[in-house]
C-alpha cells in the first residue's frame, strides 16, 4: 500500500528525523524503525524469517544450529557442540565443496535492494538481478536503501547421496565503514536478550538507561541511518538475568559491562533452536575443515 504503513505509535506526533532512525531486525523477519534516543516505533515492515530450517530432523544425525546474527554454523551431536570453520555465507561462496566428513555442499545466493521511505516505511522500489520494480512512486525526499541477501545452503551425504540438511539464511547489508572506530563516538550501547526480543539501550557517557523495549523475537541486527547510508551497529547479547539486572538495578551492572572492550564480544548466543552460549575468547577445538579452500576459485 503506497498510502500508509503499519505504525505502533499512532498517537506519537514527535518528528523523528531520518538520521536519528535505527532499523532493528528480528529473528522472525520483522524490521522496526525506531527513534535512536527514545525507542519509539515509527514503522514496521514484515519480511520472511531470517532463518528457514527443515522440520524433519533425524535423531541419528548431528543437529545443525545456525547463528542468525552472523550466519555461523554449529553441529550438536553426542552432547558435543562443534563449530564449523566457515559461516553459511562463506560456505555458499565456496560451493560446490566437500568437507573431511564426506558432506557435499551446494549453495546459491540472491541479492536485492529496497528503497524505503524513512518517514512511512513504504517500499517504493525493489531492485534485483532481473531489474527494478517500482512498487510506488519515489518520494521527493531521500530514501533508505536496504540491501538484502538470501543464502540457500544444502548438505548431501557423499555415500548415500541423500540430502542431510538445508537452510535459508537472510542477511541485510549496510554501509561498509572506512574506519574501524566509526562508532567510537556513537554514544549508545544496546543490550539484547539472548532468548526474546528485549532490548535495553544505555547512554555510554552517563551510564543511564535511555529506553527499553521488547520486539517479541530475538534481535539479530541493528542499523543506524545516517547521511552516508545504513551503518551496522554493534550490540551485546546477554542472558535474561543480566538484562533484568540492567533494567531493575542497572548502574553497577552497566558500569561493569561498559568496561568490557568490545562489549559486543561478551558472548556469542545461538538463538535457534536452543539458547546455547559460548564465550568468544574460548578457542574452538572441534571444527569441520573444508577440503576445498575458500580462497580457491572454481574453474568449472
Amino acid at each position: 500500500n503506497c498510502d500508509h504503513t503499519e505504525q505502533d505509535n499512532k498517537t506519537n506526533n514527535t518528528l523523528i528525523l531520518p538520521d536519528s532512525l535505527l532499523i532493528i531486525s528480528t529473528l522472525d523477519g520483522v524490521l522496526y524503525a525506531v527513534s535512536q534516543r527514545t525507542g519509539l516505533v515509527k514503522w514496521i515492515i514484515h519480511e520472511e524469517p531470517i532463518l528457514k530450517l527443515p522440520t524433519d530432523i533425524a535423531h541419528d544425525r548431528p543437529m545443525f544450529l545456525p547463528d542468525p546474527v552472523d550466519g555461523g554454523l554449529y553441529a550438536f551431536s553426542n552432547n558435543v557442540l562443534k563449530k564449523f570453520r566457515y559461516t553459511i555465507p562463506e560456505l555458499v561462496a565456496a560451493s560446490p565443496t566437500r568437507d573431511s566428513d564426506g558432506i557435499l555442499y551446494t549453495g546459491k545466493k540472491s541479492d536485492s535492494w529496497y528503497a524505503i521511505d524513512p518517514e512511512t516505511g513504504v517500499k517504493h522500489l525493489t531492485i534485483t538481478a532481473s531489474g527494478a520494480d517500482n512498487v510506488c512512486p519515489l518520494p521527493t525526499q531521500s530514501v533508505i536503501f536496504l540491501g538484502k541477501t538470501e543464502y540457500n545452503l544444502d548438505m548431501f551425504d557423499s555415500v548415500t547421496h541423500r540430502k542431510r540438511w538445508n537452510v535459508t539464511y537472510v542477511d541485510y547489508s549496510s554501509h561498509i565503514s572506512d574506519s574501524e572506530d566509526s562508532f567510537q563516538h556513537y554514544g549508545l550501547q544496546h543490550f539484547c536478550s539472548s532468548s526474546d526480543g528485549a532490548v535495553v539501550t544505555v547512554d555510554t557517557n552517563t551510564g543511564s538507561i535511555l529506553w527499553q523495549s521488547n520486539y517479541g523475537s530475538p534481535v539479530v541486527g541493528i542499523y543506524h541511518n545516517v547521511v552516508s547510508g545504513l551503518h551496522k551497529v554493534p550490540f551485546a547479547i546477554v542472558g535474561q538475568e543480566t538484562l533484568a539486572a540492567i533494567s531493575t538495578d542497572g548502574s553497577e551492572v552497566i558500569r561493569h559491562l561498559l568496561s568490557v572492550d568490545p562489549v559486543d564480544e561478551l558472548m556469542l548466543v545461538i538463538l535457534h533452536p536452543y539458547p546455547l552460549t559460548t564465550p568468544l575468547h574460548t578457542p574452538h577445538t572441534h571444527t569441520y575443515p573444508l577440503t576445498t579452500p575458500l580462497h580457491t576459485p572454481h574453474t568449472h
